[in-house]
């Protein structure tokens, strides 16, 4: 594996990807005698999927091109920290107000049922007024 690229993050989410349209592929198959010819044939389709999926990792984990496959992972991580802060904040809705700065956009936290606050950006130091 000296000059290849190897596993990373983006690689393993593939890998539980190729793992889940495999499992759906076999029920299908499985349950086609209850559910009709159709079944084979969308398990069909979530194997070719899976196959694809195989083919990528597989280019990925062998490909020689490092930068592109950082750069890649890089997005990819990029992107779960999007969908975990999101998460975050809807978990928090309840407790909590989020707020973005006029001035500068800067996102702020401030907590719910305290009535008419202050809140000073801690990017700009912009201050104002908000109902919590």
């Amino acid at each position: 594996m000296i000059g290849r690229y190897g596993v990373d993050d983006y690689t393993g989410q593939l890998g539980f990807y190729f793992i889940v349209c495999l499992i759906i592929s076999v029920a299908f198959t499985i349950l086609r005698g209850f559910l009709g010819d159709w079944a084979f044939w969308v398990g069909q389709a979530f194997q070719f999927i899976a196959f694809g999926f195989a083919i990528y990792i597989l280019f990925r984990t062998f490909s020689k091109n490092i930068p592109k496959r950082t750069a890649e992972n890089t997005k990819f991580a990029q992107r779960k920290a999007q969908r975990q802060k999101r998460l975050q904040k809807s978990k928090n809705k309840k407790e909590y107000l989020y707020l973005s700065c006029d001035h500068c956009n800067q996102e702020m936290r401030v907590p719910r049922g305290k009535g008419k606050i202050a809140v000073t950006c801690p990017k700009c130091g912009e201050r104002k007024v908000v109902e919590s």
